[in-house]
């Protein structure tokens, strides 16, 4: 079949069973996207167009409630493009989602699930709904808010806004099961600083997704590092820096395997343990950070390290290695 027959096919079939059937097939819609979610849906108004090569919908108030009957989810507007394997396959396959001006509330429980806008998103479990999120082709987010609530901890809501994301599922025949995403976005608690988070994992399954592999990347600039203590734990007290941050993570099943960090921060003022009465505290601090765990050694590696100290001793250029192996002793190298 050519594709200029499939083109003709998919516009008759758009024009005549959907374009003139539209409440008909928003009611159809409605009730798919229930089932998929297990929740009550309801649908304001759709509307349907030819997108260049692909029929496209535009639902308009897409709402799904709680167990409580109250909403969960609110999305004021989703356009869904739809792929032309749809017409191979004999069933609905999107090629695109995107949200505008979506307002999404993630919660992390004390049980350590999460839900999103009061959905539940279970990781121990097969969810019909979670893995169909996960393997969207594409999904897009166009200026939209996020309020990040950790329960585990004692902290407020982080609030992350003019969020603009995508999300999208590799095409590379050699990991068919990567997912790949990019958030830019304000932090509003921080002063509205911008951040990027970056990455991919590895996954077709919900259930599997705790012992992923992948990569995570975090980049920030003019930010007070303290202030993020409220959401991350530091592995020394940090009671001052501001600067810029940059960090990679790899991670192995599930486990980090090797951090990256550059760092250019000023006023950088920390106890390195409870002994120290005196905080150590450098003018500032600029260097590679490379930490990795491999079998039983522990590697710390701070490499193009420009220091100045408010006592007079500085360093231009260092080095630092540091390699621990639980089953031998320690080996400090500084250059």
């Amino acid at each position: 079949m050519s594709a200029v027959t499939i083109l003709i096919i998919g516009f008759l079939f758009f024009y005549f069973f959907i374009q003139s059937n539209l409440d008909e097939f928003k009611e159809h819609l409605t009730q798919k996207i229930s089932e998929q979610f297990e929740k009550k849906v309801e649908i304001k108004s759709i509307d349907a167009q030819w997108r260049i090569t692909n029929p496209s919908l535009t639902l308009y108030n897409l709402s799904i409630y709680n167990e409580s009957l109250e909403k969960s989810l609110d999305l004021k507007k989703v356009r869904v493009d739809i792929s032309w394997l749809s017409l191979l396959k004999f069933k609905p396959i999107l090629d695109e989602i995107v949200l505008y001006e979506p307002n999404l509330e993630i919660e992390k429980l004390k049980n350590k699930e999460y839900t999103i806008g009061g959905i539940s998103i279970k990781t121990k479990q097969n969810s019909s709904a979670s893995n169909w999120i996960l393997n969207q082709d594409e999904i897009i987010i166009i200026d939209g808010k996020i309020k990040w609530h950790d329960h585990t901890r004692n902290a407020p809501p982080l609030l992350i806004e003019k969020i603009s994301a995508t999300y999208e599922s590799s095409i590379d025949l050699s990991n068919l099961n990567r997912r790949k995403f990019n958030i830019t976005g304000q932090l509003v608690n921080l002063n509205n600083q911008i951040i990027n988070i970056n990455g991919y994992f590895d996954g077709s399954s919900i259930k599997n997704i705790r012992n992923t592999n992948g990569q995570l990347s975090l980049s920030i600039t003019k930010i007070d590092i303290n202030e993020f203590r409220a959401w991350i734990d530091y592995p020394v007290e940090i009671i001052s820096a501001t600067g810029d941050v940059n960090i990679r993570g790899d991670f192995n099943d599930g486990k980090i395997t090797q951090i990256d960090a550059q760092l250019d921060v000023k006023n950088f003022v920390t106890k390195i343990n409870e002994a120290n009465e005196e905080p150590l505290t450098l003018k500032k601090f600029k260097g590679q950070i490379s930490y990795a765990l491999k079998d039983n050694i522990n590697i710390l590696n701070i490499s193009k390290m420009n220091v100045i100290t408010d006592n007079g001793i500085n360093i231009d250029e260092g080095e630092l290695l540091l390699s621990i192996n639980k089953l031998e002793k320690k080996s400090i190298k500084l250059v």
